[in-house]
Order: C-alpha cells, then sequence, then structure tokens
C-alpha cells in the first residue's frame, strides 16, 4: 500500500541494489520500468524468470558467500601478519 519494495541482482544472483519506490498507484510493470530508468537499465534484455527458482539461486549465493567469510579472527591474523601496514611505534619504559 505504501509503494513497491525491490531488490536487484547481478546475474551471478548477488545483490546488487534494492529499495523502495514511492509510487504505489503504479502497476508492476511500469513501477519495473520507473526502477529500471533511475538504476540505467531500461535498455536491457527482459527475461521471463520463476521467482521461486530466481530465490532458490539467490539464497545458495548468500550461503556460499557466507561459508567464505573470514571470521573476525582471521582477519586479525591477516592484519598482522601484514607487513605493509605501518607498524606502531611502541615505546618501552623507561629504566630505572
Amino acid at each position: 500500500e505504501d509503494g513497491w519494495d525491490y531488490t536487484l541482482y547481478h546475474s551471478d544472483y548477488s545483490v546488487m541494489d534494492g529499495g523502495q519506490l514511492d509510487a504505489p498507484e503504479l502497476t508492476i510493470q511500469e513501477a519495473r520500468e520507473q526502477i529500471l530508468e533511475t538504476h540505467h537499465m531500461e535498455k536491457g534484455r527482459r527475461l521471463l524468470q520463476d521467482y521461486d527458482a530466481v530465490m532458490d539461486k539467490v539464497a545458495e549465493t548468500e550461503e556460499l558467500s557466507a561459508d567464505h567469510r573470514p571470521s573476525t579472527l582471521e582477519k586479525l591474523v591477516a592484519l598482522a601478519s601484514d607487513t605493509s601496514a605501518p607498524k606502531s611505534s611502541a615505546r618501552s619504559a623507561p629504566e630505572l
């Protein structure tokens, strides 16, 4: 009732962009065209796709990308071993 929620996907089913088109008076076809124009994609081909099949591919893609995300510990180890990163200049306490 407030408009059209949408998500655009790359050909590999990763999310390209998403948002809401605040124009509930538009038909779904009109909303599609306005969204595509907004993203400078109005001249692209339109292929009829099965929604459930696309959403299955999206879920697979999200699951695969989640499986390959490094943990926080892995990120810290990589940062610590990065020789190009500036080293902190830790000062030792003065001897008494």
